[in-house]
């Protein structure tokens, strides 16, 4: 339950951007960004410790991790368009998949 309230103030922060804002606001949600890639790497170390390779066998949890893995590339290459936008979306693909 904790980890669905995590996406969901992470996704409420990815909405707060736009295109006029200042440097101030453009930092503070790059600390956030930062934050929650942490939390989300966090969660899928515990998972795969505890699930081992098992953890690839569930889909939900492929999708988890291409997710975590793009924005941790997104995070080391300052890209964070194409996955940005996947993360933003991720909670209406799983509603939708539901």
């Amino acid at each position: 339950m904790a980890v669905i309230f995590v996406i969901l103030v992470s996704t409420s922060t990815m909405v707060l951007e736009c295109h006029d804002q200042s440097e101030q606001m453009k930092d503070l949600l790059k600390i956030f960004d930062l934050v929650f890639v942490v939390v989300f790497l966090l969660e899928f170390l515990l998972k795969f410790l505890g699930l081992r390779w098992y953890y690839f066998r569930d889909l939900w949890n492929l999708f988890d991790f291409m997710i975590v893995a793009g924005s941790v590339a997104g995070e080391d290459h300052h890209s964070w368009a194409s996955f940005g936008d996947l993360r933003v979306q991720a909670p209406q693909i799983i509603l939708s998949l539901s």
